[in-house]
């Protein structure tokens, strides 16, 4: 997480960034600018010009293109997945921070994570019962969010 005094430095840069390409099927001759790694966390940043994937001429295969917005901390400049960031702020205020300031104490059961509070509710011990547990950077983390590009031969 950002500590105090690096979160007052200076602004936390933003940037898509590249976390693997990789066809679709395997095939010979595919290069590729960055091969996937589940949990290594490597990512490149795109320029003009960059390039992705080579393919042989002449063939046409559908590439995988994994992307991320990821922010760069201000203290290490390390880069990390913005939704990562957000799942662990997330945390802290549905487990530390309402807990605290509602009462006074965090050793109070935690907030389940799909509780819609934009609303205000008849039962709140229903409500509570009735949402979800999974947070949302879980739930996306878990969908096939997954696209194909077409390479076409040149």
């Amino acid at each position: 997480m950002h500590t105090n005094l690096a979160k007052h430095r200076r602004p936390v840069l933003a940037a898509t960034r590249v976390g693997a390409v990789y066809p679709d099927t395997p095939h010979q001759g595919v290069e590729v600018a960055i091969a996937p790694d589940p949990g290594a966390g490597r990512s490149i940043t795109l320029a003009r010009g960059s390039v992705l994937a080579s393919v042989p001429r002449g063939e046409g295969i559908f590439l995988n293109v994994v992307s991320t917005v990821a922010l760069q901390r201000p203290h290490t400049d390390a880069w990390v997945v913005a939704a990562a960031e957000l799942g662990a702020l997330e945390k802290w205020v549905r487990t530390i921070a309402i807990l605290t300031l509602v009462t006074g104490a965090a050793d109070a059961p935690n907030l389940p994570p799909q509780l819609d509070i934009t609303t205000g509710h008849n039962d709140a011990r229903q409500a509570l019962l009735g949402a979800g547990r999974i947070p949302a950077a879980d739930r996306a983390g878990s969908q096939n969010q997954r696209r194909s590009i077409a390479c076409k031969p040149c």
